[in-house]
């Protein structure tokens, strides 16, 4: 007897795979857009999936951000 399994659903995007190269320049570009807008922006906070209990601003400051408990 055998088992079959439903094949995995393939998604398609027209957006970039996170972490991917182009995913990480249209995050770049994303960034460079919302500076251009802001100006000198005191913070400016765009979190990513590897962030757990801390984080960096993506402001000229790169300040890090913590919380006390993870945010995954």
């Amino acid at each position: 007897m055998t088992i079959s399994r439903a094949a995995t659903p393939i998604i398609r995007s027209g957006f970039p795979r996170g972490g991917s190269l182009s995913g990480l320049q249209k995050r770049r570009e994303f960034i460079a857009d919302k500076l251009s807008i802001l100006g000198d922006a005191a913070l400016l906070f765009v979190p990513i999936g590897t962030d757990t209990t801390s984080s960096t601003g993506v402001d000229r400051n790169g300040r890090v951000i913590t919380w006390d408990a993870t945010i995954a």
